[in-house]
């Protein structure tokens, strides 16, 4: 049985919902978007909600977490966020050193500016940081 299996019309949005303690610290924003709403794109099997969209602002992008283990290049992240119509602040993380959590990576040598050839991963500077 896969975790897949086990979720169900009745309880689909219990899953959604759920989050460990653990990861309470991302904050994160959770919403359910209808796939037929206006502003929902189909790019084949995935479905996209733009983050200017809504008129109220309250769905703005503000932040991009970068995962330290992520080769595509901090230098391309902010330029793919670049013609947003506010500042996006692009951050390496990094997992901390004494807690189960995700941190950011103050030291900015250790961020990934370049992209990284995929199976490379292993060569970023954030993951050397992390694993010397």
């Amino acid at each position: 049985v896969t975790f897949g299996d086990l979720i169900t019309k009745e309880n689909i949005k219990d899953v959604w919902g759920t989050k460990s303690r653990d990861w309470s610290y991302e904050k994160e924003r959770r919403m359910n978007v209808p796939l037929k709403a206006d502003s929902v794109i189909q790019n084949g099997p995935n479905y996209f909600m733009p983050f200017q969209e809504i008129e109220d602002n309250f769905f703005m992008l503000k932040r991009v977490y970068v995962g330290y283990r992520c080769g595509k290049g901090i230098l391309n992240i902010q330029n793919d966020v670049k013609g947003y119509p506010k500042r996006v602040e692009v951050i390496q993380t990094r997992p901390s050193f004494k807690s189960f959590k995700v941190v950011k990576q103050v030291n900015k040598k250790f961020w990934n500016w370049e992209e990284c050839e995929k199976g490379k991963e292993d060569t970023l500077p954030a993951v050397r940081a992390v694993f010397g």
